[in-house]
């Protein structure tokens, strides 16, 4: 996580946490989904390494690309490292 400095939450789940961070040498804009899986019951962590391994195989111009994951903080949470969305195209279908 040392590669990345937190700029903001973008948004909060039952499970975690997604962050707007820049990523420390090339300075580029990245969405960090944080994930807490150390008391998280055994299928929800499947569930998430399920997520992980889709995200690294679809590559779709309508799909956030996916850039790396690895575990953070002593096995205590998972984090999905994306690319950041820069449209409003999700906010404009929901009005």
């Amino acid at each position: 996580m040392a590669r990345y400095e937190q700029i903001r939450v973008l948004g909060e789940g039952s499970f975690g946490k997604v962050y707007l961070m820049r990523q420390r040498d090339e300075r580029q804009l990245v969405c960090v989904k944080v994930i807490k899986i150390k008391n998280i019951p055994r299928k929800e962590r499947e569930a998430c390494k399920m997520e992980v391994d889709l995200l690294r195989r679809l590559n779709h111009p309508n799909i956030v690309g996916y850039r790396e994951s690895f575990v953070h903080s002593n096995k205590e949470s998972l984090c999905i490292v994306m690319q950041v969305c820069r449209c409003h195209c999700v906010t404009l279908a929901l009005r």
